[in-house]
């Protein structure tokens, strides 16, 4: 018998993508409107905290789909990541300089505006990856309030 002139290449697994069913996506995206709403209507450190740890678990996703950091990236879901990290680290800094947590009718409008973008792009995150991402950040959060105390 003849034997081909290439070799065959190794089997190599791929990574399994769950797709995100429309109710998954529907849920997640409630759950980050609503976590910007309560920031914006009752600020709170709860609340604030919230928010930062959806938004990290968004880039946290959207960089492993993509294969590199996203906030290099010059499209509408890295601007949005961008602008809500910009709007939240402004929010904080203000929060630390007069001791009262409050959101601005203009930080209101951006964060707003990234979570129209961001709900687009919960359609794209496969499922396995977005509940990594989230375990991932709460693992990350949890190393660092250990190595505060």
């Amino acid at each position: 018998m003849a034997q081909s002139k290439k070799p065959r290449k190794g089997y190599k697994p791929k990574a399994i993508h769950l797709p995100m069913m429309a109710e998954s996506r529907d849920r997640m995206a409630m759950k980050l409107h609503l976590n910007i709403e309560t920031l914006i209507t009752s600020p709170s450190s709860d609340a604030f905290n919230e928010l930062c740890k959806k938004i990290a678990s968004l880039t946290d996703a959207l960089s492993h789909m993509r294969g590199r950091p996203i906030v290099d990236d010059r499209d509408a879901a890295a601007n949005a990541i961008r602008t809500a990290v910009a709007t939240l680290s402004q929010i904080q800094e203000r929060s630390e300089r007069t001791d009262t947590l409050a959101v601005t009718d203009l930080e209101a409008l951006s964060l707003r505006n990234a979570s129209g973008v961001l709900d687009v792009e919960l359609a794209r995150i496969p499922k396995n990856v977005m509940d990594a991402s989230i375990i991932i950040v709460r693992h990350q959060l949890t190393e660092k309030l250990k190595q505060a105390a």
